[in-house]
């Protein structure tokens, strides 16, 4: 398995994609049993739990994996992802609604509410005002 991986590597440095974790619109994500090829559009957000992350996709399924949530947050960088707080990257695609206060939150489709740290509050703001436009 690792033979394969690396010789995809080796032949993407040549000049077909970058990163061998992303084929155009979609991520390598690999748990103990299967390797997956996910739709980055079918990605609401992503939350960590300690030393693993848990994708939450559109038709309600969820995924655990053992990768930090730093991890899909470099992947996924400038693919209309952003990094809320320190536990949640959500897909700004899916944001809802954006409730002001000294404790802001995030509404998603699927009816999540998600905390907007203080760090990040204004970054949140600005992204959604380009996304109006």
């Amino acid at each position: 398995m690792l033979q394969l991986e690396t010789t995809y590597f080796k032949r993407n440095e040549e000049g077909c994609s970058q990163d061998p974790h992303i084929f155009d619109d979609k991520i390598r994500v690999a748990t103990i049993t299967y390797i997956y090829y996910i739709d980055i559009k079918d990605i609401v957000r992503i939350q960590s739990i300690s030393n693993y992350s848990k994708l939450f996709f559109m038709n309600g399924q969820t995924l655990i994996v053992s990768k930090v949530l730093a991890h899909f947050d470099e992947l996924l960088a400038g693919r209309h992802f952003s990094r809320i707080h320190r536990t949640h990257l959500v897909n700004l695609h899916y944001m809802e609604k954006y409730v002001r206060g000294k404790l802001p939150k995030i509404g998603m489709c699927n009816n999540d509410m998600l905390p907007v740290s203080r760090r990040n509050k204004k970054m949140v703001q600005e992204k959604m005002l380009l996304l109006s436009m």
